[in-house]
């Protein structure tokens, strides 16, 4: 990868990469294709999840923000899904996005962020430098665009087809507790499968949170299971949303390596049979 670098820079085309089946647009950069020729089961298990739920639900139905290119909605659509609402404000990804969702069918998109309750994201901007991206002050004076951001209530108005969805997948780079937290009435309420990545140390660091605390609060919304999946894919196990040995658990991991994260799906009580079919 660090080869390629330098010429990605200035050169960054639009390849057609197949994936579950489906053949996507990514650009050259995209690190998909890298991961998951090393590591076969990467982003498998939301398959695992959506095709879990298939078997129970007939019309499955999926929120996925932080859509990215719509990689999930690929992967999602070759193990059941019916519907996907693609939620991402990322200007670079857009455009791909959108040409993945018409794509694929039965995909709307939303083109923007998500309200955390834990980050004040009004009037930052999205920076970039050697490959990463930061949170900043958007300028007024430059040509910053400052993010567009909006609650999950205002977002589902518009798209009334998500109303009550099957799945809820977040995947937004430490954002994901606020996120969630932000949409605590609507959980408790629909509670919906959930699929989220946790990194405690991104979570902690981004929204100054504990992040362990997510699992109290899952218990609160009506969220009695969690299984665990490694950031490769593969599982590492069901557990009770109460189990004490779960924050033991995200403490090692993140002493392990401050990157580490895990895939989470969370279950209440109308789909243990749904957590039962992936152990």
């Amino acid at each position: 990868m660090a080869a390629r670098s330098p010429w990605l820079k200035v050169n960054d085309p639009p390849i057609e990469y197949e994936l579950d089946g489906y053949k996507i647009l990514i650009p050259l950069s995209h690190n998909l294709p890298i991961y998951r020729a090393i590591f076969p089961t990467y982003s498998e298990n939301l398959g695992a999840v959506i095709a879990s739920a298939a078997k129970k639900y007939d019309d499955v139905t999926v929120i996925d923000i932080g859509a990215n290119v719509a990689d999930s909605a690929a992967i999602g659509f070759a193990n059941g899904a019916s519907a996907f609402l693609c939620i991402d404000g990322d200007q670079e990804f857009l455009p791909y996005l959108e040409h993945n969702a018409t794509l694929l069918g039965n995909t709307e998109v939303e083109a923007c962020y998500v309200a955390s309750a834990d980050v004040q994201l009004d009037g930052l901007t999205v920076a970039r430098l050697n490959g990463t991206a930061n949170l900043v002050a958007a300028d007024p004076n430059s040509e910053d665009v400052a993010m567009k951001v909006r609650s999950m209530t205002d977002i589902l108005a518009d798209h009334p087809k998500f109303a009550n969805p099957t799945v809820l997948k977040i995947d937004t780079d430490g954002h994901d507790n606020g996120i969630l937290r932000s949409a605590s009435d609507f959980l408790r309420k629909h509670q919906p499968i959930l699929h989220f990545e946790f990194a405690p140390y991104l979570v902690e660091s981004v929204g100054g949170t504990e992040a362990t605390s997510i699992f109290a609060d899952l218990r609160e919304w009506g969220y009695e299971r969690v299984v665990l999946f490694a950031n490769r894919g593969e599982m590492l196990g069901a557990y009770d949303t109460l189990d004490e040995n779960l924050p033991f658990m995200a403490r090692q991991l993140q002493a392990t390596d401050e990157i580490a994260y895990w895939d989470i799906a969370a279950f209440a009580a109308k789909d243990l049979d749904v957590a039962e079919r992936l152990a």
